[in-house]
């Protein structure tokens, strides 16, 4: 099962984020927010914190927030390493990463007729750009899902729970 930390101090969300490898582990995603930029990263390897901070000294802005995600996959058969099927997942200025399981998902693609989604999780940021409503893109999905969502325009941070999945 994945894990999504966060924290507005990089060494509590690095903390989180650690704890949460203890629940699986097969790629990490991050995404450090700044009043103006964002700097994203995924990998198959653990980050390491001095790594994510000097990525961050490239923004040249005081970092308002630490967004993390690793990845545990529990419906896919393959484990390989992918960047387009590791979280955070973004269309145009949306971010998304999740903890869980979209079980309508084979029905909801279709919907979206232009654009090919590899992993369910892939379809939030898509639905946020066109639905513009948070809560009526989560009431389209069943199952157990907790996110983190990130606008690069308002620069907002959310954090969305349904049905009891978990957060750090």
């Amino acid at each position: 099962m994945c894990s999504l930390a966060g924290s507005s101090s990089i060494d509590k969300a690095y903390e989180l984020y650690k704890l949460g490898l203890d629940r699986g582990y097969q790629s990490s995603g991050f995404l450090g927010v700044t009043k103006n930029n964002f700097v994203l990263l995924k990998q198959k390897e653990v980050f390491e914190l001095d790594y994510l901070k000097e990525e961050m000294k490239g923004t040249e802005e005081f970092p308002i927030y630490y967004l993390f995600h690793s990845r545990a996959p529990t419906n896919t058969v393959s484990q390989d390493f992918n960047p387009n099927t590791t979280h955070p997942f973004s269309y145009k200025h949306w971010f998304v990463a999740q903890n869980g399981i979209i079980q309508n998902f084979d029905e909801l693609k279709t919907e979206a007729t232009f654009v090919a989604f590899n992993v369910d999780s892939a379809m939030v940021p898509y639905d946020l750009c066109w639905k513009c409503d948070i809560a009526k893109t989560y009431e389209r999905y069943k199952g157990l899902l907790t996110s983190w969502i990130y606008n690069s325009i308002t620069g907002e941070i959310l954090f969305k729970l349904k049905l009891g999945s978990s957060l750090h």
